[in-house]
C-alpha cells in the first residue's frame, strides 16, 4: 500500500496529488492501493519530515520505505512503486504462515503457486510462471508462492506443483498444464473477469460448509470420461 502525506497549509501538495491522481488506475492494476492522509505526527514517525511524501507499505516487510525521487514526475513515481512492489524484477514473491493466510482472507484476485523444494518439477514450473508474473500485474492478479506444508493440507493440497486462485477467500483449483504459461495466464484472467464454478478440494468443501451460510456443491467427475461405445451400424445388423 503506498500512503502520500499531505497537508492543509502545504501549497506543493495540490499540485503533487494531481500528478499522483495520473498514475492511480496504473498502480491499482498493478495490486498497489494508493491512499493519502493528511497527519503530520504521523509522517514525522514514518521519517517524513516535509511534505509531501510518499511512502510504501509492504505487507512482507515490516519497514515502510520513503519516496526520494521527483515528486513532480509521475513516471519516475510509478517506476519506482512497481520496483518497490517486486524488487527483483519478474521474481514472484514468497509468502507463508499468517502473512500468506491474511492475504488470501482479503485479496479478491490472488494466485497462489504451492510447491516443495524436493519437488523436481517445481522449479521448472516455477521459472515459466514467473514469465507471466508481470502480466498478472497489469489484469489486477496477485501473484505469490509458498512453500508452507502447513497451509497447503489446510486447502486439501497434497500434491506439487499446485497453482490455486482465490477470490474473496474462495479457492479454485488450476487443473491444466502448469508449464504452458500462456494457458495459466489465460485461465487467470478468465477467473478474475468471469463468473465461474470453483473447482475445490473435499478439505476446501469441508471448511467452506463450516463457514458458508448458503452453499450449493456440484458433483462431477472432472476426469474426461470414456466415450460410449458408436451404435451398431444399421446395414451390419441385416448382414
Amino acid at each position: 500500500m503506498t500512503t502520500p502525506t499531505d497537508s492543509d497549509d502545504c501549497k506543493q501538495c495540490p499540485r503533487v496529488l494531481a500528478e499522483i491522481e495520473h498514475i492511480d488506475d496504473e498502480a491499482d492494476g498493478a495490486g498497489i492501493n494508493f491512499v493519502k492522509i493528511d497527519d503530520k505526527q504521523m509522517a514525522k514517525e514514518l521519517g517524513v519530515y516535509a511534505l509531501p511524501g510518499i511512502v510504501f507499505f509492504k505487507l512482507s516487510s515490516k519497514e515502510p520505505v520513503i519516496y526520494a525521487g521527483d515528486l513532480n514526475d509521475e513516471d519516475e513515481i510509478l517506476n519506482w512503486l512497481m520496483t518497490q512492489k517486486n524488487p527483483g524484477g519478474d521474481i514472484i514473491e514468497d509468502l507463508d504462515g499468517t502473512k500468506l493466510l491474511s492475504l488470501i482472507e482479503d485479496s479478491n484476485a490472488l494466485a497462489v503457486y504451492f510447491y516443495t523444494d524436493d519437488c523436481e518439477q517445481c522449479s521448472g514450473v516455477l521459472e515459466s510462471l514467473e514469465n507471466i508474473d508481470d502480466d498478472c500485474d497489469r489484469h489486477g492478479i496477485m501473484f505469490v508462492k509458498t512453500d508452507d506444508i502447513s497451509i497447503a493440507e489446510h486447502y486439501g493440497i497434497t500434491e506439487y506443483p499446485v497453482l490455486v486462485y482465490f477470490e474473496d477467500n474462495v479457492p479454485n483449483v488450476f487443473e491444466g498444464l502448469l508449464d504452458e504459461e500462456e494457458e495459466v495466464l489465460q485461465w487467470l484472467i478468465t477467473q478474475k473477469t468471469e463468473d465461474r464454478i470453483e473447482l475445490i478440494t473435499r478439505v476446501m468443501l469441508e471448511s467452506m460448509v463450516d463457514e458458508t451460510q448458503y452453499l450449493a456443491v456440484y458433483f462431477c467427475n472432472t476426469v474426461p470420461l470414456t466415450p460410449p461405445p458408436a451404435p451398431p451400424n444399421p446395414k451390419e445388423s441385416y448382414q
